[in-house]
């Protein structure tokens, strides 16, 4: 969460504090990877609704149950926290961005074995991530 700095220690006389203020590519990539594996699931789901499986079936269970963990861990290990009024700690946030964090390599090796499994969907998208990199890095100059 950007929104607010999260309090790392706090003097118990003086309420001095020292902040921890997070990363936001990491926050984002692992918020942004929540948003991917939603879409994917459902995806799959619906394919799945229409009788068009595009994936083995262990692939599946295996992405639902990554999900579940993932997902169900960063639910368990934030929510709680995100509806507090009182001054929050590292400790109160760092195990939900941990399960969030895991959820990239699980979303990552599903794309590459079963979004983008031809060699052309691969050249494609490396093309595309270049130029995009190359556009954000002209960007930023």
């Amino acid at each position: 969460n950007m929104d607010t700095n999260i309090a790392y220690w706090l003097h118990p006389s003086t309420n001095a504090q020292v902040q921890l203020v997070g990363n936001i590519s990491t926050w984002s990539t692992a918020t942004v990877g929540i948003l991917v594996y939603t879409v994917l699931f459902l995806w799959h789901l619906l394919r799945q609704r229409r009788g068009i499986c595009t994936i083995p079936k262990d692939s599946w269970e295996h992405l639902i149950l990554a999900g579940a963990v993932c997902i169900g861990g960063w639910a368990v290990n934030y929510l709680p926290f995100f509806f507090m009024e009182k001054t929050l700690f590292l400790y109160h946030y760092l195990p939900g961005l941990t399960f969030k964090i895991l959820l990239l390599p699980i979303i990552l090796e599903h794309i590459h074995n079963h979004v983008l499994s031809s060699e052309c969907q691969r050249l494609a998208c490396m093309v595309t991530t270049n130029s995009l990199k190359m556009t954000g890095s002209k960007v930023q100059n």
